[in-house]
């Protein structure tokens, strides 16, 4: 995992073989994939969030909170690959259980990322209400 231990808050990261993982805490949906949406930034490039050049929408839809998940890591992860934008925060300005949708603060920190994230796998996904809490668990396939 590179060494170093992600420093959001509700995010651990996970030994996964031939994978990288975290598991996520948070109080509500919308701020288990904000937390998600930053622990896999941290994971690619392992350094603070990047000044805020830009805002950019998103509205993504799953059939349940865990792939609603997956679907914003998808697309956050899409930037990245695509423009090199890094979120300095997820703004959920709307969840349901079909639907996410907001802003991403970010920018453009240049340098090579620590590790490549090819993808935001299905296996062990899970998105799901515990307590007074959500917890979630997502696999990358680096």
């Amino acid at each position: 995992m590179g060494g170093k231990d992600n420093p959001h808050e509700g995010v651990r990261l996970l030994d996964h073989t031939a994978d990288v993982g975290i598991e996520v805490t948070a109080p509500d949906l919308a701020s288990l994939a904000c937390r998600a949406a930053l622990g896999m930034d941290w994971l690619l490039r392992e350094a603070p969030a990047p000044i805020q050049i830009e805002e950019r929408p998103f509205r993504v839809t799953g059939e349940d909170p865990a792939m609603l998940v997956r679907a914003l890591l998808r697309e956050l992860l899409h930037w990245h690959e695509r423009d090199g934008f890094a979120p300095v925060w997820v703004r959920v300005e709307e969840a349901s259980d079909a639907e996410l949708r907001g802003t991403v603060p970010g920018g453009f920190p240049g340098g090579t990322p620590v590790r490549e994230i090819k993808g935001v796998t299905l296996h062990g996904l899970r998105a799901e209400c515990r307590g007074d809490g959500w917890w979630g668990r997502i696999i990358f396939d680096v």
